[in-house]
């Protein structure tokens, strides 16, 4: 039996979303360097804030 077109785009749809997750957390772990001190700095200047 053929697949139809509604089994094909779960398919996709299952891949693409590990695929995107993927591409998320591989960008979060390279840019750990950077986004760790911008988030202290942000958390600092509220607290510092009058």
């Amino acid at each position: 039996m053929r697949p139809t077109k509604n089994t094909s785009a779960a398919a996709l749809a299952g891949i693409f979303t590990v695929l995107l997750t993927a591409f998320v957390i591989t960008i979060l772990y390279v840019g750990r360097e950077i986004l760790i001190p911008l988030a202290l700095a942000v958390m600092l200047t509220f607290l510092l804030s009058p």
